[in-house]
């Protein structure tokens, strides 16, 4: 299925340069490889995978987080809720970059991260207009908790639905 959904994206953007995903499938990378275009791959780091066409790789470090919960739950003492993880937790990641990144690129991904660790940039700050035009979140202004968890039903400005 992701190879497909790669195939008929490609088909559909030729000048597609760089694909992305968020799925556990190498098949994207490998598609990636395959046509000369760019990948961040996902979950793990798989560099060495894909060496002409692999940049990074968001990668998700769960073994803490699932250890206190599961020993939470042999305890008896788990309730269940929603967390919000974050780089400072350490389960979120970026992997090395590769020998495939433009000179520069590391410094604006540091540059990038430490905004985030600074609380000084958040992607969900105003303004946000939605694919139909209207102003979703205002300048100034930050998605709730309760927008992103219940009420994120629309998609940002330059997104096309297609069914």
């Amino acid at each position: 299925l992701a190879k497909d959904a790669c195939r008929d994206l490609i088909k559909k953007w030729p000048k597609t340069d760089i694909l992305a995903m968020h799925t556990n499938s190498l098949a994207p990378n490998r598609f990636a490889e395959e046509k000369g275009i760019w990948s961040i791959g996902f979950n793990l780091e798989n560099a060495d995978m894909f060496p002409d066409s692999y940049l990074t790789s968001c990668v998700w470090k769960w073994d803490k987080y699932y250890k206190d919960a599961i020993l939470s739950c042999l305890k008896g003492k788990f309730y269940g809720s929603v967390d919000w993880v974050s780089m400072e937790d350490g389960i979120v990641q970026l992997s090395d970059l590769t020998k495939n990144c433009v000179p520069g690129t590391e410094e604006a991904v540091e540059k990038a991260r430490q905004l985030f660790v600074e609380r000084s940039f958040d992607v969900f700050y105003g303004p946000i207009i939605d694919n139909k035009g209207k102003l979703r979140i205002p300048e100034g202004e930050s998605m709730s908790e309760d927008e992103m968890r219940n009420h994120f039903d629309w998609y940002v400005e330059g997104v096309t639905v297609e069914k």
